[in-house]
C-alpha cells in the first residue's frame, strides 16, 4: 500500500483505466450470458416439443401393431376350446403369424394380473368367457432396444433411455460410452472427445416414466458463439484503448500543472516564504484548485505570523510562570520554615496547657499550609509534564503498613477500624516508585477518614493483568451524590463546594492523584452509595521481583502448628486477621464477641485441644478486651495462653492499670504482619512489654534505630497535617518532635550554618544546639569560604540565595579550594524545593539536599548520615 501511494497519479490514472475497460468487457460479457440464458428456455421448450412429439408417434406406431396382433390372438382363443396352457397356445399362434421386431414378447396373464409401473410399453386385452367372466390377459410387451434404435434413427443422432429402475439402453455400445464421457446433468456445451467439437445432452421425460437423453451436436453454435464474443471484446478493447490513450493525453497535461504545484508548495514550505505564485491556466478543477491554493498561501502567511507572535508571548508567559512559582516556593518556604521551625522549638519548652495548645495548633496549621503549598507545586508540575517517577525495589507490604499506621492515631479517636487486605497473589518485593505510591495512598487514606464517621476504612490490595496492582480503599462515610461524581477529579473543584460545606481542601489532592497514577501505567475511578460509604481504586503497574512471597517470609519466623483464637466484633478485621494468621502456618479459630470466646475456649478445654495463643480486640461493645482477658486469666483454662492485645488506642494512660498483668503483648492496629507475627510466634515468650507513651500512631518496638524513629515521627507529622478539622474535648499532646534536653545525640558536632535570613538563622541554630551541635553563622557566601578557611567544620549547611556569593558560588569555590585535601559535606538547605533544584545542588558539588521548612528529626537524620564516623 505505501508503495501504490509512492506512484504518481498519471500511472494510477493509467492502471485505474485499465482496470475500468476489462471491467467492462466482464459486464458486457457477463450481460451477454444473461440473455442467452434468458432466450434457452424457449429454445428448450421447442426442442422437447419436437422429440416428445416424434417419440409419442413412434409409440403409438408400436401400439396399434400391438393391439391388431394381440386382438387377432384373444379372437382365436375364444373361438377354439380353451386350451389348458394358454401361452403354449400362444407361442404355437405366434409361429403362425408375422411378429414385428418392436415386440418383444406376447405373454398370458391370469386374473390376478397387474400392469407392473416398470416403464415399458404395453398393449393389455382382456379375455372373457361367453358369461362375461374374466380368463386372463393377453398382454404383448414392446422391444425397447428397438424403439430406441428406431427414435435414434429418425432424429439422426444418439439417444440413451433411462428406465424407471435404472437401466440403460443405448443403440450401440459407442453411443453410450460416448454419454457416459459427457455430464448427463449439464445442458451446456462441452468438449466431446470422439467428435473433437462440442455437444450437450438434451433430456426429456415420457408419460410412461421413461427419460430420453439425446445427444445434440452443438459444434457449429459454440464456435458461432466464441467468434462473436471474441470480435465483441477486441472491438471493445480497441474502443477502451483509443479512449484511454485521449484521456491519458488530456489527463497528463492537465497534471503535469499539480505536479508544478507540488514543486511549488515544498519550495515554500521549505524556505517559510509564502510569496509564490500558484496560478495555472484554464478554469476547470486544477484550476480552482490552483487559486485556493494562492488564497490559502496568502492566510497561512497571515497565520504564521500571528502564530509566531503567539510563541513568543507564550514562551515568555511560560517562563513568567516557572520563575514566578520558583520564586513564590522560595519566599513562601522561607517564612514558614521560621514559623513551624520556631513552633516546634516552643513545643520543646515548658508550657502550661494553654501555651502549649496554642503552639501546637500553629505547628499544625503551619504544617496544613505547606501540604497545600506542596500540592499546588506538585499540580503544576504533573500539568508542566516536568515528574519524573523513580524505579526502585522497595517492599510493598512494608509501605502499606507505615502508611496505614501514619493514620492510626486519627482512626483511633474517630473510634474507626482502618484495615489493610492483601491478596495472597500480591508480591511482596516490586519496583516503582514508592515515595508517589505514598502520596496516592495517604490521599484516599485521609479523604475517607476525613468523611467516615464510624464504620471502617478498608485497604484491598490485589493483583491484576500485566503487572498491574490494583489499590482500593473502602470506606463506609457519606458517601457521594451522583451528580457530583463527575467533577471530583476536576482541579481546584470539591463535591460539596457550597459556603455552608463542612469539609474543606483545596480540591486538588484527588486529581493529583489520578494524574500520577496515569503517570505510573494505571488508571482510577470510584464507586459509591451516598449515605452508605464509597470506594476510591487506583491500578498503577509495579514489576515484581523474584522475591520470596509474602506467606513463606512468615513461616520462617514460626507459627506453623499454633491453634490462635482472634477475638474482635467487626468481622472484616476477622477476616483479615485470619487471612494473615493461615499465611503464617496458623491453625485459626475466631469468634465475634466475649461470650463466643469464652464459649470457644471453654468447648477446647473439654474436648483436650489446645490453645497457645489469643488475639483480642481492645474496643468492643459489650466488653472491652483488657476485661476479656483478665477474666480468662481468672478462670484459668490455659494458664500458658498468650495473649496479644490489639487496639487502636495509643495512649498508654487510657488503658486499665491492670493490662501488663492480663496481656503478654499490645500491638498498635492497624497491626503490622511482621508484628502481629513476632507478637504470637514461639521466640517472643519474653516478659511484658507496653506500647509507647505517647499520643502519635508509632510503634517504637519495630524501630531498629533512632534513625528508622525519627522517620515514623515524621510519618506521624505528615497525618496530623492532613487534619483540617480541630478534634473537640480532648487534649492534645505535645508534638512528636519534641525531644527532652538530656537527648543530645550530635554532641560536639561542628556545623557551618550559611544563611542570610535571620529568623531562619535562629531557627536552624535552635535546632542545632538542641541536638548537640556546635554552630557558627555565615550571612552570606563569601563570609562562609572565609569561615572555613579559617576553621575545619563537619559539616556545611549551605542556603543557595544569599548575597555576595550565592550557595552554588561559594560551593564551587569551596571545592576547588579542597581540591587536594579534605572534603567537606556540604548540604543544600534552601526554600528552592521546584523539579530540578536537588540536581542543580549536587551538580554545583553539594552532597546533599533538604527543603525548607526543616524539622528537627529530618535534620538530625541528615546530619547523622553525613557526620564523620
Amino acid at each position: 500500500m505505501r508503495h501504490l501511494l509512492n506512484i504518481s497519479l498519471l500511472l494510477k490514472t493509467a492502471v485505474w483505466a485499465c482496470l475500468l475497460v476489462v471491467g467492462t468487457a466482464f459486464v458486457s460479457w457477463h450481460q451477454w450470458t444473461k440473455i442467452q440464458e434468458r432466450m434457452e428456455p424457449v429454445y428448450r421448450q421447442e426442442i422437447a416439443q419436437v422429440y416428445s412429439t416424434v417419440w409419442n408417434w413412434q409409440i403409438k406406431e408400436w401400439e396399434e401393431e400391438a393391439s391388431s396382433l394381440v386382438g387377432g390372438l384373444s379372437q382365436a382363443f375364444l373361438s377354439n376350446p380353451q386350451p389348458k396352457l394358454p401361452q403354449e397356445w400362444i407361442q404355437k399362434n405366434l409361429q403362425e403369424q408375422d411378429v414385428p421386431p418392436v415386440v418383444s414378447a406376447i405373454r398370458w396373464m391370469d386374473q390376478s394380473w397387474q400392469p407392473p409401473q416398470d416403464g415399458h410399453p404395453r398393449v393389455a386385452q382382456v379375455v372373457r368367457n361367453a358369461d362375461g367372466q374374466l380368463l386372463g390377459w393377453i398382454v404383448a410387451e414392446a422391444n425397447l432396444s428397438q424403439l430406441v434404435n428406431q427414435f435414434a434413427h429418425h432424429l439422426g443422432t444418439g439417444v440413451v433411455l433411462t428406465t424407471p429402475i435404472g437401466e440403460e439402453i443405448a443403440p450401440t455400445a459407442e453411443e453410450l460410452s460416448r454419454f457416459e464421457s459427457l455430464q448427463a446433468n449439464n445442458n451446456d456445451f462441452q468438449p466431446d472427445s470422439i467428435t473433437g467439437g462440442y455437444s450437450r445432452i438434451f433430456p426429456i421425460h415420457t408419460k410412461e416414466g421413461l427419460q430420453l437423453q439425446i445427444l445434440e451436436d452443438r459444434t457449429d453454435e459454440a464456435l458461432a458463439m466464441r467468434a462473436a464474443t471474441q470480435n465483441y471484446l477486441v472491438t471493445l478493447g480497441i474502443l477502451g484503448s483509443l479512449v484511454l490513450a485521449l484521456g491519458l493525453i488530456v489527463i497528463g497535461g492537465r497534471l503535469s500543472h499539480i505536479r508544478r504545484l507540488a514543486e511549488v508548495m515544498e519550495g515554500t514550505v521549505e524556505s517559510d516564504h509564502f510569496d509564490e505564485d500558484f496560478r495555472v491556466p484554464g478554469n476547470d478543477e486544477i484550476g480552482q484548485l490552483a487559486t485556493a491554493f494562492s488564497r490559502m498561501s496568502a492566510q497561512m502567511k497571515r497565520q504564521m505570523s500571528e502564530l509566531k507572535n503567539a510563541s513568543r508571548k507564550a514562551s515568555a508567559a511560560n517562563r513568567a510562570k516557572s520563575e514566578f512559582l520558583a520564586n513564590m516556593s522560595h519566599e513562601i518556604r522561607t517564612p514558614m520554615n521560621g514559623v513551624i521551625g520556631m513552633a516546634e522549638l516552643l513545643c520543646q519548652t515548658d508550657l502550661n496547657e494553654e501555651q502549649e495548645d496554642f503552639a501546637t495548633t500553629i505547628l499544625r496549621s503551619g504544617q496544613a499550609l505547606l501540604v497545600i503549598i506542596n500540592d499546588i507545586l506538585d499540580f503544576s508540575k504533573i500539568e508542566a509534564g516536568k515528574v519524573v517517577l523513580e524505579s526502585v525495589s522497595f517492599s510493598l507490604s512494608e509501605l502499606l503498613e507505615d502508611t496505614a499506621s501514619t493514620f492510626g492515631g486519627n482512626a483511633s479517636r474517630k473510634g474507626l477500624e482502618l484495615l489493610i487486605d492483601i491478596a495472597e497473589d500480591v508480591p511482596s518485593q516490586v519496583v516503582g516508585d514508592p515515595g508517589r505510591l505514598r502520596q496516592v495512598l495517604s490521599n484516599l487514606i485521609g479523604n475517607a477518614l476525613k468523611f467516615t464517621h464510624e464504620g471502617e476504612i478498608i485497604v484491598h490490595v490485589s493483583c491484576g493483568e500485566a503487572n498491574m496492582i490494583r489499590f482500593a480503599v473502602q470506606d463506609t462515610g457519606i458517601g457521594i451524590q451522583e451528580d457530583a461524581m463527575d467533577k471530583l477529579f476536576c482541579a481546584f473543584t470539591q463535591a460539596d463546594a457550597s459556603t455552608t460545606r463542612q469539609f474543606g481542601g483545596t480540591g486538588l489532592g484527588l486529581t493529583i492523584s489520578r494524574q500520577l497514577a496515569e503517570l505510573m501505567g494505571g488508571e482510577m475511578g470510584v464507586e459509591s452509595v451516598y449515605g452508605e460509604g464509597s470506594t476510591f481504586w487506583f491500578t498503577v503497574r509495579l514489576n515484581g521481583t523474584p522475591a520470596m512471597p509474602r506467606g513463606n517470609r512468615n513461616r520462617i519466623k514460626g507459627l506453623k502448628g499454633l491453634h490462635i483464637l482472634i477475638v474482635d466484633d467487626n468481622t472484616t478485621n476477622l477476616k483479615v486477621l485470619r487471612k494473615q494468621l493461615e499465611t503464617a502456618g496458623a491453625v485459626v479459630l475466631s469468634a465475634s464477641s466475649p461470650r463466643q470466646a469464652r464459649e470457644e475456649l471453654e468447648q477446647a478445654y473439654e474436648a483436650g485441644r489446645a490453645i497457645h495463643r489469643m488475639v483480642v480486640d481492645y474496643q468492643m461493645p459489650d466488653e472491652d478486651g483488657v476485661s476479656l482477658a483478665r477474666s480468662i486469666r481468672e478462670e484459668g483454662y490455659y494458664p500458658a495462653l498468650r495473649i496479644v492485645l490489639l487496639s487502636s488506642v495509643c495512649d498508654r494512660s487510657q488503658f486499665p492499670e491492670d493490662v501488663d498483668s492480663v496481656v503478654d503483648e499490645i500491638v498498635v492496629k492497624p497491626a503490622r504482619h511482621k508484628r502481629l507475627v513476632d507478637a504470637l510466634g514461639l521466640h517472643t515468650d519474653h516478659p511484658k512489654q507496653a506500647t509507647e507513651k505517647s499520643s502519635i500512631s508509632v510503634e517504637n518496638k519495630d524501630a531498629g534505630s533512632v534513625e528508622e524513629l525519627l522517620t515514623q515521627v515524621e510519618s506521624a507529622l505528615e497525618e496530623e497535617a492532613h487534619r483540617r478539622e480541630e478534634e473537640k474535648g480532648q487534649p492534645e499532646a505535645k508534638p512528636s518532635g519534641s525531644f527532652p534536653t538530656s537527648y543530645l545525640p550530635l554532641s560536639g558536632i561542628q556545623i557551618l550554618l550559611a544563611e542570610d535570613n535571620l529568623v531562619n538563622q535562629k531557627v536552624a541554630t535552635k535546632m542545632l544546639e538542641g541536638l548537640g551541635c556546635e554552630v557558627d553563622v555565615a550571612p552570606d557566601g563569601e563570609a562562609a569560604c572565609k569561615a572555613i578557611s579559617q576553621k575545619e567544620y563537619d559539616i556545611v549547611l549551605m542556603d543557595c540565595q544569599m548575597p555576595v556569593l550565592d550557595g552554588y558560588q561559594a560551593t564551587s569555590q569551596i571545592r576547588r579550594v579542597e581540591a587536594a585535601g579534605k572534603r567537606t559535606p556540604i548540604i543544600a538547605m534552601t526554600a528552592n524545593a521546584m523539579a530540578g533544584d536537588k540536581e542543580k545542588c549536587l551538580s554545583a558539588g553539594m552532597d546533599d539536599y533538604i527543603p525548607k521548612p526543616v524539622r528537627q528529626e529530618i535534620l538530625e537524620t541528615m546530619l547523622t548520615r553525613w557526620v564523620p564516623r
